[in-house]
């Protein structure tokens, strides 16, 4: 799990059970075609002798992939077989490389639909802040009230806690890319 990525999926703080969930869904995650086909484009291996002319190359180099999780640990073992052990090396590396790389891409894809609805709801409360002060305002000034500072403030407040909030998803996203 990247940092700060827990909060969001669930697997930190949510017990044993929550934890087991994330563990099993990311188990499925290794094994699936999404990443099989990823790894099997990353490497080329369309032209590969092995592959080609099957039809379904990805499924045949799914099948060589091995995922077996280590008895109580959070830990797993990939494997596959083949003549050339270097290549195979190469495979089961790449293999790991692009599931690091899709959580990485999941997560910052995450923070980006979080920042963006935050966005979202800092021009809407804007709009409303400005209309509703200038509804205010032009109320005050027609009957000839006076508004208090301290209204203003509680308002210019409320603005800079959500400025606030901006700024961390902001932070946390950069931290992230």
């Amino acid at each position: 799990i990247l940092p700060g990525q827990g909060q969001w999926v669930g697997a930190e703080g949510g017990g044993w059970l929550a934890e087991e969930k994330y563990f099993n869904t990311q188990l499925e995650v290794l094994r699936s075609r999404d990443v099989a086909e990823r790894t099997f484009r990353q490497l080329h291996l369309q032209d590969h002798p092995r592959f080609k002319g099957l039809k379904d190359p990805i499924g045949a180099f799914a099948g060589l992939i091995e995922i077996r999780p280590k008895v109580n640990t959070r830990l797993v073992t990939v494997r596959m077989s083949g003549p050339n052990p270097q290549e195979v090396k190469d495979w089961v590396n790449t293999l790991a490389d692009v599931y690091v790389k899709r959580n990485v891409d999941e997560a910052t894809a995450s923070f980006r639909a979080i920042m963006d609805e935050i966005e979202r709801g800092m021009k809407q409360f804007r709009a409303n802040l400005g209309a509703s002060d200038l509804d205010r305002m032009k109320t005050a000034a027609d009957a000839e009230l006076f508004v208090p500072e301290n209204q203003q403030e509680s308002v210019r407040q409320s603005l800079g806690t959500y400025n606030d909030s901006l700024a961390k998803i902001r932070i946390e996203l950069a931290s992230i890319q």
